[in-house]
């Protein structure tokens, strides 16, 4: 027990050894997860997650800043000069003993990652030192001392940016590939090393992505087919992968299988790779932290190795999923141009000339200043000593003053070029008489709305002649316009007709008579009725705080309706009866789209074809006494019949409610039945009268 204890013990020396990532403590297995669905959006919130968490907690890997680059995120100047430039002068170009092949390798990628040449870093080639790896002793190469992980991160790192091999190196890519091919277990898999016969998922997948590149051989074909047969077959339920040697079923197993499949074209989400309602990308997610982190194992504590090692197989698949590419290719950073000189920033004024003599206060010129090539430059300019502020155009407004002004500007481009120009101007104001501003019958005014809202100032009506028009275009929605007192001041006494208009309805409204005071015209869109021809609106005017009621000739409304839905002998607009919850006839007139009514007061508002259900109109039509005059009616309906119609099924987006006059009712078994005979009672006392009316007619 000691031997084998102490052999295990062995073995994951070895493993950190290597800088390969074999995470902590086990805690247990990691659940299942439910669901295959796993979107791109999901995927690119989960990487931002884990870079942020990577960036809080600070880059101090190789790892971390390969991950980080693959992503698109800016790889912090700390690491390179707390880390990088240290780890690679100790552990590379000058160790203490000799220079581990996997820490060169692992340096390869990272510079490859974050801009550097590998060929040149602080001064050393670091390509030349895989592929002449040395001895550290006769027959101990460093090339396969650390086990296969020495081959299959060589291949990698002389992928990542397609370095150029010597056809005579000591370790061509041929030779790395064949040493991996010899490697291979029986089942497909590969071990940690020649001295370990068990099968390391981790190290199968290492050797999958260091071999992608080369399944045009026919044998390489074979290998990374019986490798994927092999991972396929020993995927757990779970969609993970149980290995008692990394603590059980880990993170950082699934993560190198996804990044194992996307570089040779597989879908880690594709049937194959899924048991039950799990796959890879799935399982992976599992593990997913709040802090954005990777557990090793589930449950557990965010584990900086197993966050590095999700955060590429993450990248791995959204690069796989967008088609942009393999995980460790990064392109190799251009060649400096050399700098070539920039020609001289030009400046031009527009809208004035040096020495012009101009009759009024203020002018607009434009300055346009631009460096060498075409960029545009800020311009500083100053009118009499005093500094301007230009808009994005580039246009300054200058307020003269009587006499000369002095007007200077200049610009200054990336080399500090800087170039300016002065200009004078006269402005001699010009004595004449002022024509009194030509008033108008008519004025369309366009206003601004916060919230349904806007407040009309005397601005906006000052030049509108006597018994003019003002035409105010809404939205189709609930709108209500203030008019100030000194607005509502000018328009009574000038005897305005105020107009508020829509693509749907209109108002018109008489002003004269009205008081002087502050005035707000509300037109509010309510819910929808099927039966209606129109919109449904209620329409208030208050002053005072206080609702007018009695508008009789003085307000016109119209409603938009179709021509074609329209019934010359039926049709008429109804208002809502707030005492009787019911729809009382109006009246009106159909011309050119709109149907027209002049109503004696102001309330809700509809076009219908016949009058809606549960109102009582026909009654009240041919009872002796009700007449109607100009489409108003001074009868009103019964008072003892409640109807559920009022309010609408269709809501619109905007719409305000009708009142809910006993629609929830329905849904009472008891009340529901005694609705059902009150309707078939009217329904044959209808049936009925209209027989005997027919008969009289």
């Amino acid at each position: 027990m000691r031997i084998l204890q102490a052999m295990l013990a062995s073995v994951v020396s070895v493993v950190l050894f290597l800088g390969v990532p074999v995470a902590g403590t086990p805690f247990g297995h990691a659940e299942a997860a439910t669901s295959t669905d796993v979107s791109l959006a999901e995927i690119n919130k989960t990487i931002e997650g884990a870079a942020n968490y990577m960036l809080d907690s600070g880059v101090s890997s190789e790892w971390e800043a390969i991950g980080l680059a693959a992503a698109g995120y800016p790889v912090p100047e700390a690491y390179y000069q707390n880390h990088f430039s240290q780890s690679v002068d100790s552990q590379v170009i000058n160790p203490s003993r000799y220079a581990k092949i996997t820490d060169i390798e692992r340096h390869v990628i990272a510079a490859a990652a974050i801009g550097l040449d590998p060929l040149s870093v602080n001064g050393t080639d670091l390509i030349e030192k895989i592929y002449n790896s040395h001895d550290v002793s006769p027959g101990n190469d460093t090339m396969t001392l650390q086990g296969n992980n020495g081959p299959i991160f060589a291949l990698i790192a002389l992928d990542s940016q397609q370095f150029e091999v010597p056809s005579d190196a000591k370790w061509t890519r041929q030779k790395l590939i064949d040493e991996l091919l010899n490697q291979q277990n029986e089942d497909g898999s590969w071990s940690l090393s020649a001295y370990m016969s068990g099968p390391s998922y981790d190290i199968t997948a290492m050797a999958l992505i260091a071999l992608a590149p080369y399944t045009s051989q026919g044998n390489v074909k074979k290998a990374v087919d019986n490798a994927l047969s092999f991972l396929s077959a020993e995927q757990q339920s779970s969609g993970g992968f149980d290995d008692p040697f990394v603590g059980g079923t880990s993170s950082e197993a699934t993560s190198q299988v996804i990044i194992a499949l996307t570089s040779n074209g597989i879908d880690p989400t594709s049937k194959t790779f899924t048991k039950g309602s799990n796959n890879l990308v799935t399982h992976l997610l599992s593990f997913k932290s709040e802090d954005g982190g990777f557990m090793h194992v589930n449950p557990g504590n965010s584990n900086g190795m197993a966050t590095e090692q999700a955060l590429q197989a993450l990248v791995a698949y959204q690069k796989f999923l967008k088609g942009d590419g393999k995980l460790y290719s990064f392109p190799k950073p251009l060649e400096p141009e050399p700098p070539t000189p920039m020609p001289d920033p030009t400046l031009t004024i527009k809208g004035m000339k040096d020495g012009e003599i101009v009759a009024t206060p203020e002018i607009t010129v434009t300055v346009e200043a631009k460096d060498g090539e075409g960029n545009a430059l800020v311009v500083d300019a100053k009118l009499n000593d005093q500094a301007l502020e230009g808009n994005k155009s580039g246009e300054f407004i200058l307020s003269l003053n009587e006499g000369e002004n002095v007007l200077v500007v200049s610009a200054q481009d990336q080399n500090e070029k800087v170039i300016s120009k002065k200009v004078t101007i006269q402005y001699k104001k010009e004595v004449k008489d002022e024509d009194p501003p030509k008033l108008l019958d008519q004025i369309t005014l366009k206003p601004e709305w916060k919230d349904g809202k806007s407040t009309i100032e005397m601005e906006g009506i000052s030049n509108l002649k006597a018994g003019g028009d003002i035409i105010i275009e809404i939205p189709d929605d609930s709108v209500t316009i203030v008019f100030p007192e000194e607005s509502m001041s000018a328009m009574v006494n000038k005897e305005v007709t105020l107009h508020l208009e829509s693509s749907q309805v209109k108002m018109k409204t008489e002003l004269k008579g009205f008081s002087k005071k502050e005035a707000e015209f509300s037109i509010q869109r309510m819910e929808g009725l099927k039966e209606a021809l129109s919109n449904v609106y209620d329409f208030t005017i208050k002053q005072d705080g206080e609702s007018i009621h009695d508008v009789k000739d003085a307000v016109e409304l119209s409603f938009a309706v179709k021509e074609e839905e329209v019934n010359s002998t039926s049709t008429a607009v109804y208002f809502y009866n707030a005492d009787t919850e019911k729809w009382d006839h109006v009246g009106g007139d159909y011309s050119d789209g709109w149907f027209n009514v002049q109503p004696d007061h102001l309330s809700t508002f509809a076009v219908f074809n016949s009058a809606p259900t549960g109102t009582e109109e026909e009654e009240k039509t041919n009872e002796p006494g009700k007449t109607q005059d100009n489409g108003k009616t001074s009868s009103s309906p019964k008072e003892n019949k409640k109807d559920d119609t009022v309010v609408p099924a269709a809501k619109p987006s905007s719409g305000k409610k009708l009142p809910n006059t006993g629609v929830n009712e329905w849904y009472l078994p008891v009340a529901g039945g005694l609705l059902l005979l009150t309707g078939l009672s009217i329904y044959f006392w209808g049936a009925r009268k209209k027989r005997k009316l027919e008969i009289k007619g």
